[in-house]
């Protein structure tokens, strides 16, 4: 869930806790021998009680940081992907094109690239920025991909995008992202990340 699902006109985190049966915004679940773990860095309640400096930054609070090193620990022996909505690099280090607002606090991102790290994550996957971007932080692999419209403000536009998720045993995470450059166009076009076709795309 990011923060569009949940503004006027979209569901209450209450809502979709119900719908989805989970009693936190953060969850782990398996699929075949893969652990996707999926995190919340803008817990709203946390926020009102906890320090003022907070209003202006994304963080994981420390009870689901603990959680997430203990669930890491627990799948040592799987294939890890997590997921999370709002990117751990800040908007300007990805790129000058995304005008400065909220990051995520420099503690929380230094402690989860430690723990991905260490408990040999293979891929995390955010988005909240509009646009695509890949980099390789030792053996972890960092993909922030666009969202389904917002992108038609930015320079480049990343429409009605999706994307498949390609999770091999062995080798790298990689990703086949679907996309229109404009709204009237009727078929998608389509490029892996990464690639050299990436690296080469205007973003």
């Amino acid at each position: 869930m990011g923060n569009h699902e949940t503004r006027t006109g979209g569901i209450t985190t209450s809502q979709w806790r119900t719908l989805t049966k989970n009693t936190e915004n953060y969850y782990r679940y398996s699929c075949n021998d893969t652990e996707i773990i999926v995190l919340d860095f803008d817990n709203k309640h946390l926020r009102s009680v906890m320090d003022d400096s907070l209003e202006h930054q994304y963080f994981i609070d420390p009870t689901q940081m603990n959680w997430l090193e203990k669930t890491l620990g627990e799948t040592r022996d799987k294939l890890k992907v997590v997921f999370v909505h709002q990117p751990l690099l800040p908007r300007t280090a990805l790129s000058p094109d995304i005008k400065p607002e909220k990051d995520l606090r420099p503690s929380d991102r230094e402690a989860l690239e430690r723990l991905f790290s260490q408990y040999g994550v293979r891929a995390v996957f955010s988005g909240h920025v509009e646009i695509p971007r890949y980099y390789s932080n030792g053996s972890v692999d960092y993909f922030t991909l666009p969202g389904i419209y917002k992108s038609k403000d930015l320079r480049v536009s990343w429409l009605h995008t999706f994307a498949e998720v390609i999770v091999p045993k062995t080798g790298a995470v990689s990703v086949k992202l679907f996309y229109k450059r404009d709204l009237a166009d009727t078929a998608y076009q389509t490029v892996i990340i990464p690639s050299s076709e990436f690296e080469q795309l205007d973003k």
